[in-house]
């Protein structure tokens, strides 16, 4: 799943903008690894023109396979664009020291968390969930769920929010739709702990589904 919406303006730079500066190889210093010619453009937009055409690092493929490897539920497509405009500001940090690919994979890490914790803002706010720049995702996600679209946010944010054993298991059974048996084989677990797991994903979502009707209709009543 995933929307359309436009590349993010400013994407937070975070671990990547942090990392300091390359600075200028001496005459007998040579990156260890091939620096990549789109990162050696000028300018960010020119590079993030050339990583949006030609996705060079197969970033709308990594992407949503690091979604399904850290179990989360996010919009890969705009997740793939803040990764582009992330990538395209921080060029420079990325001298050759060290494999590409582990600069590429910091990269999607680092807009997957900042992606987390922008959901998790919204619900904090109480963003209507129509104003969001996933909201093509979360009605998406109301038709998986069978729930409210007013709802579908919390329930993602309450599924990300889980741990790692509990959003792997909701993953493989209710996403993926495996049988848990199958599953309990591929983790070595009993299906008892599986069906446990999915139990406890169940209880946690309903459970703040119910907060928050209660919480809707106490409103209501007020008004």
């Amino acid at each position: 799943m995933g929307d359309e919406r436009e590349v993010p303006q400013d994407p937070p730079l975070d671990e990547l903008a942090d990392e300091p500066a390359s600075q200028p190889l001496q005459d007998e210093e040579a990156p260890e690894f091939e620096i990549p010619a789109v990162l050696q453009l000028d300018e960010p937009r020119d590079i993030l023109i050339r990583l949006s055409e030609e996705d060079p690092f197969e970033l709308r493929a990594r992407v949503p396979r690091r979604c399904r490897e850290r179990a989360v539920l996010l919009p890969s497509t705009r997740l793939v664009m803040m990764t582009m405009a992330r990538m395209a500001i921080a060029a420079k940090s990325y001298d050759g020291s060290y494999p590409i690919d582990e600069w590429v994979e910091t990269a999607i890490d680092v807009s997957l968390d900042d992606m987390l914790e922008e959901q998790r803002e919204e619900e904090r706010r109480g963003l209507p969930v129509q104003d969001s720049p996933d909201a093509l995702f979360y009605h998406e996600l109301a038709e998986i769920f069978i729930c409210p679209v007013v709802d579908a946010r919390m329930a993602c944010a309450t599924l990300n929010g889980l741990s790692e054993d509990h959003r792997h298991a909701f993953h493989a059974c209710i996403a993926q739709g495996l049988q848990p048996a199958a599953y309990a084989r591929v983790i070595d677990a009993s299906i008892a702990r599986v069906e446990r797991l999915l139990r406890e994903v169940g209880i946690e979502v309903q459970t703040r589904l119910v907060k928050r009707h209660k919480a809707r209709k106490r409103r209501n009543r007020r008004r």
